[in-house]
């Protein structure tokens, strides 16, 4: 006997079904890891990805309203605090992208909520595919493998195909944590080549040189491998979770220790590997500033505007919270903290459902708590794969709360061969 779920009902008719979504929505997330030129070709695939779902007559869930609600809010701040400044080629750029990555949340919000078992499969590999891609050519452009290699590095640090170390560690995030469940809990084919892939990433990962995607990779390790154990069923499982966490752990240290027998490596480790830099504190360091900012934030209920922060103190804010309320105001601010603290709040309330995704949601909540936390010191307002995870994660919690509640009035019926 089995339960006929929600999604499955969803899957033969839905936007999913369509051959040139599927292939859209592989190129759209591959596309994600490539973002040395502007526009990129992330922004090419998702319109083509968007034309197709409005065709394919894409549905939004009641739930989704809340997340529409909360950006545009955010972008309606921007807007305002645009008008303060007059319009410019710079600034309206700024808030022009600001809208369309709002936009990009709500559609893969949507196109995950519709059948989330079939997209989160298909973004899964896609991301994990450009993951390799991007870490092999941080690799071979931080080593200078060949001629014109230093292409996929900046000032000395690997940058792979972005045009920003600290962007592109981050990005390499989500495929590191989803290899690393594979080895913790291996399935198939796939765990015998996943910890030479995670090694991989790892190392370009840690080429970056970025204080932020090592911290972010470590935070979201601990949250993956607390969820993984937490939503077990089996003590005798967990106990392995636990034990090859540890060996992974110890694996990273003895590949970290090999890098570092680099003389390059290791001399650029021990500047990079500084808490705080001198560019960070004194007065007019990044602490200092933004200290010497938030009086002048608190006067100012509409906002500075976009660019305006950086034209004031001299520097960008270097926390995306900070930069929410200069760039798009009170409104845009509390709109953008509300936002964020929803979608942490989504997702530990759904991710412990034992649902088909849910080793998905696990990876991808993990890796949306670390990039929160080094939104602290870091810009990511404008980052492609925050948009990206956060709509992930409203997705995964509209279809989950579809699925519980379907299953919870659904009768037991004969399981149909297909779903067996």
């Amino acid at each position: 006997m089995a339960y006929v779920s929600a999604t499955h009902n969803v899957a033969r008719t839905g936007a999913l079904s369509s051959r040139a979504v599927r292939l859209l929505l592989v190129l759209t997330v591959f596309a994600g890891g490539f973002v040395f030129i502007e526009p990129s070709p992330y922004e090419i695939t998702f319109l083509g990805l968007f034309a197709c779902l409005l065709i394919a007559g894409l549905r939004l869930l009641p739930i989704l309203a809340i997340q529409m609600l909360c950006l545009v809010g955010f972008n309606v701040g921007g807007l305002i605090a645009l008008s303060l400044l007059g319009i410019d080629s710079k600034t309206s750029t700024y808030v022009i992208v600001s809208f369309y990555l709002a936009l990009t949340a709500i559609v893969f919000a949507a196109v995950v909520c519709e059948d989330a078992e079939r997209a989160t499969a298909i973004i899964g590999r896609a991301w994990i595919a450009s993951g390799v891609v991007v870490a092999s050519a941080g690799i071979i452009g931080y080593f200078n493998v060949v001629p014109g290699a230093d292409f996929f590095t900046l000032y000395g640090r690997a940058r792979g195909t972005f045009e920003d170390p600290n962007v592109y560690g981050p990005f390499l995030i989500l495929p590191a944590l989803l290899l690393a469940q594979s080895v913790l809990s291996p399935t198939g084919r796939r765990s015998l080549i996943s910890p030479f892939l995670l090694a991989l990433i790892v190392t370009g990962l840690l080429l970056s040189f970025s204080r932020a995607a090592w911290v972010h990779l470590v935070l979201s390790g601990m949250c993956l491998t607390y969820l993984m154990v937490v939503t077990s069923k089996s003590n005798l499982f967990r106990l392995r979770i636990i034990a090859m966490a540890g060996l992974g752990f110890v694996a990273c240290l003895v590949l970290l220790a090999g890098l570092l027998s680099i003389p390059s490596v290791w001399e650029f480790f021990q500047m990079r590997a500084i808490l705080v830099q001198d560019y960070d504190g004194g007065a007019t360091g990044r602490f200092g500033t933004q200290l010497m900012a938030l009086p002048e934030l608190f006067s100012a209920p509409l906002g500075l505007g976009p660019h305006e922060y950086g034209v004031r103190f001299g520097q960008d804010p270097h926390n995306v919270y900070l930069n929410a309320f200069a760039a798009y105001g009170w409104l845009g601010g509390f709109a953008y903290f509300t936002y964020v603290i929803l979608t942490l709040v989504l997702g530990l309330r759904f991710v412990f459902a034992d649902v088909p995704w849910q080793r998905f949601f696990i990876s991808t909540l993990s890796a949306f708590v670390g990039l929160v936390l080094i939104g602290l010191v870091v810009d990511t307002d404008h980052w492609r794969h925050f948009y990206l995870l956060s709509g992930l994660i409203w997705g995964m919690s509209a279809a989950t709360l579809t699925e519980v509640r379907f299953q919870q009035h659904a009768q037991p019926v004969a399981a149909h061969p297909a779903l067996a």
